[in-house]
């Protein structure tokens, strides 16, 4: 699997199996309430839509976790570069580079804080340009 599609892909195929879940329960309490289903067949699609909703809080979890080996891989790289950007950072002579410097970084802080996966690997990549610049 390619952890940067499939994070997103498996999330939203979780949503498909929700909405089919949801569409089934629909169906059922509709049928069940115009007695039109038997008690048997009721209870047979309600054990079916048990196992739609628990693949798709599977699946959810499942793109969490690869979702957070993106983000572990780009604050990897943040963390290989940290001790030169400190050092970049003391030979930066413009103020208006330490302004960018120091804004990427409360972002990334931000980001990290909200657990915003995207929004960290794109600070990250932010800042590695900005900093590959300075050098």
């Amino acid at each position: 699997m390619d952890a940067n599609l499939d994070a997103k892909k498996l999330s939203e195929l979780a949503d498909v199996l929700c909405n089919w879940a949801k569409a089934l329960n629909d169906y059922r309490f509709e049928k069940k309430q115009e007695h039109q289903i038997s008690e048997g067949d009721y209870n047979k699609i309600g054990v079916k839509v048990k196992q739609l909703l628990n693949a798709a809080e599977k699946m959810k979890v499942m793109s969490t976790l690869l979702v957070s080996k993106e983000v572990a891989r780009s604050l990897e790289q943040i963390g290989k570069v940290s001790s030169e950007m400190a050092k970049t950072i003391r030979g930066l002579g413009s103020v208006q580079k330490i302004i960018s410097l120091a804004t990427g970084l409360a972002e990334l802080g931000s980001a990290i804080i909200q657990k915003d996966a995207s929004g960290i690997q794109e600070q990250v990549q932010e800042l590695l340009v900005l900093w590959k610049n300075e050098v």
